[in-house]
């Protein structure tokens, strides 16, 4: 009789841990990056020969809140900043969304020998970043394209 109950209940606990790894697995899955914040060129092309006048903005995806804000700074030249982290909007982003985005940032990451080399030799850039991993600069126009089409949906 306590052989059976030990039995089960070693059954049981084995149960369980495999439930506890499968979903730890899972959750760990859903959410790889907590922010990830992409900086667009802006900076570049708004710059004016005024002693540097230009505008900065960025995006800023949280992924658990599963949304997209979109940021600026302007600063004018030779005063200084005018403004830093004015929201410029705000939206929720749908899951389809969130999976393209993902997709095409682990493309990205995997690639990003390839995605940071200035091939035609521009000079202008998007930069995205992580807690999960260091600044990455994207040169190539048609990850661009997407970053800003996913964005904009």
């Amino acid at each position: 009789m306590k052989k059976e109950i030990f039995k089960y209940a070693f059954i049981g606990i084995i149960a369980c841990l495999l439930c506890f790894l499968i979903y730890n697995n899972f959750d760990s899955k859903k959410e790889k990056y907590e922010l990830v914040t992409v900086v667009t060129y802006d900076k570049f092309t708004t710059l004016m020969n005024d002693g540097g006048t230009h505008y900065d903005r960025k995006y800023i995806l949280d992924f658990k809140e599963k949304k997209l804000k979109k940021y600026e700074d302007y600063y004018v030249g030779f005063e200084g900043l005018k403004y830093k982290d004015k929201l410029l909007y705000e939206k929720n982003l749908d899951n389809k969304s969130i999976e393209e985005f993902n997709y095409l940032l682990e493309d990205i990451i995997n690639n990003k020998d390839k995605y940071e080399n200035d091939y035609e030799k521009t000079y202008i850039y998007y930069t995205i970043s992580s807690d999960k991993f260091e600044e990455i600069k994207i040169y190539d126009k048609t990850i661009i394209q997407k970053i800003e089409d996913i964005f904009s949906k």
